[in-house]
C-alpha cells in the first residue's frame, strides 16, 4: 500500500467501515511506515477529541411539530 492510499483510508478505518482484506493491508502499512504512523496518530487523537466533545443533541419536540405543521400546510396548497 502506498502512503497516499493509506491516508485516504484512515477515516474509514477509524469509523470501523473498512473491509477485512483492506484492513490487513492497512495495518501492515501502519506497522512498517513511520511517516504514516505519525499521520495516523494525529487523526486518531482528533477523532477521540471529536467523539468526546461532540454529542448528539436532540432538538426540542416543538421544533419537530413546527416542521411537520409547515409540511402539512405546504402539502395542502398542492
Amino acid at each position: 500500500m502506498k502512503c497516499k492510499d493509506f491516508k485516504n483510508l484512515i477515516s474509514e478505518f477509524l469509523d470501523g467501515e473498512m473491509e477485512i482484506f483492506i484492513r490487513d493491508e492497512f495495518l501492515n502499512h501502519l506497522i512498517l511506515c513511520k511517516k504514516c504512523q505519525g499521520e495516523f496518530y494525529i487523526y486518531l487523537r482528533e477523532n477521540m477529541l471529536l467523539k468526546t466533545f461532540l454529542k448528539d443533541v436532540e432538538p426540542p419536540k416543538n421544533v419537530w411539530n413546527s416542521i411537520l405543521n409547515l409540511i402539512s400546510r405546504e402539502e395542502s396548497k398542492i
